[in-house]
C-alpha cells in the first residue's frame, strides 16, 4: 500500500503544477488589466488636452474583447496624427505596457477606421501613415488592439498537454504528431488553386492574389480569407460576427479593426466599378457585383 501512495504523489503533484501556477499569476493579470485601464484612461485625458480641451470628460473604458479596448469621449475632438502617435506610445511606456499593438481611430457615425498606426517591438516593423495631416474635429473612438497574451505567456492548452504527455509516456505523444503530421500532408494534397471571378477580377486564394488584365494585386492573408467569404456569397450581406470568424484559430478578436481590412481590400478592388463592398450600418459588409 506504502509503495502504491510513494508511486501516486508525484502524478498527484504534477497535475496541481498548472493550477498552483495560474493562481500565482492571476493576481499578476489582474494587476495588469487594472494598469491598461488607468493607461488608457490617461490616452484619452492627454489626447484631449492636446485639442485643447481641458473640461470634458473621457467617458468609461470599453472593452470590445479579450484583447481590444475602446476609449470614448463626452465631446468631439480634432487630433493630429503626430501627436496621437506620441501621446499613446509615451503613456504606454509610462504604464510599462508593451509596445505592440494596433490603433484605429473610428468615426461615431458609421465606425470606419479614419486613421490607423501600429507599433510593435520590433521598431523596424511600425507601421504610422499619414503624419502631419490633422484630421477635423468629430465624434471618434480610439481602438487599440493589443496581441493576444495568456496568464502564463504560452498557450494555456499547450501547457496542459505538455503535462498530459509527461504523466502519459512518449505513445500518446507519438500517436498526436502522427496525427498532426497526417493533417498537414492531406492540406498539402488539395487540388490546385483555381481562380474564382469577381466582375473583371480572377481571384487566387491560395495564391493570395487578384489579376484584372495585366496587372496583379497581392493579398495579405487576411485579405484573401476576407475576399474568399465575399466570393462565397456575392450580393448579400455578411454580418460582423460571420466575417471574424476567419480570426477563430488564432483565438483573436479584432473587433472594430475587421473595418480596417475592409478599407484595404476596397482600394484593392477599386480598378473595376462594378465591384464594390458596401457597409450595411449596423448588419455587415456586402460584396456588390453590378450586372454588366
Amino acid at each position: 500500500m506504502k509503495l502504491k501512495i510513494l508511486f501516486c504523489a508525484p502524478i498527484v503533484l504534477l497535475l496541481f503544477i498548472p493550477w498552483l501556477i495560474i493562481g500565482k499569476h492571476q493576481n499578476q493579470a489582474d494587476y495588469a488589466e487594472a494598469a491598461k485601464q488607468v493607461t488608457l484612461r490617461q490616452i484619452g485625458h492627454r489626447l484631449l488636452l492636446f485639442s485643447g480641451d481641458s473640461t470634458s470628460r473621457v467617458l468609461p473604458i470599453k472593452q470590445l474583447s479579450a484583447n481590444e479596448y475602446q476609449v470614448q469621449f463626452e465631446n468631439r475632438f480634432t487630433f493630429e496624427p503626430d501627436s496621437l502617435v506620441k501621446v499613446i506610445n509615451s503613456s504606454m511606456r509610462a504604464g510599462k505596457i508593451p509596445l505592440s499593438y494596433i490603433v484605429n481611430v473610428v468615426g461615431c457615425a458609421h465606425n470606419e477606421v479614419v486613421y490607423g498606426f501600429s507599433m510593435s517591438q520590433d521598431q523596424k516593423t511600425n507601421i504610422v501613415p499619414c503624419r502631419g495631416r490633422v484630421q477635423p474635429k468629430g465624434c471618434y473612438y480610439i481602438n487599440i488592439l493589443f496581441p493576444e497574451t495568456s496568464l502564463l505567456g504560452i498557450n494555456s492548452t499547450a501547457a496542459y498537454t505538455g503535462v498530459f504527455l509527461l504523466l502519459t509516456g512518449p505513445g500518446v505523444s507519438g500517436f498526436l504528431l502522427t496525427k498532426k503530421t497526417t493533417a498537414v500532408q492531406f492540406k498539402e494534397e488539395k487540388n490546385p488553386d483555381e481562380p474564382v471571378n469577381i466582375g473583371n477580377y480572377r481571384f487566387y486564394y491560395d495564391r493570395q492574389l487578384l489579376i484584372n488584365q495585366q496587372q496583379h494585386t497581392e493579398l495579405t492573408i487576411k485579405e484573401s480569407k476576407l475576399l474568399s467569404l465575399f466570393a462565397e456569397a456575392p450580393n448579400q450581406v455578411l454580418g460582423r460576427k460571420q466575417l471574424l470568424k476567419i480570426w477563430d484559430d488564432e483565438g483573436v478578436i479584432v473587433g472594430r479593426s475587421l473595418d480596417m481590412f475592409i478599407s484595404k481590400l476596397r482600394k484593392k478592388l477599386q480598378q473595376d466599378p462594378s465591384v464594390r463592398l458596401v457597409n450595411i450600418h449596423g448588419k455587415g459588409y456586402k460584396l456588390e457585383i453590378s450586372q454588366k
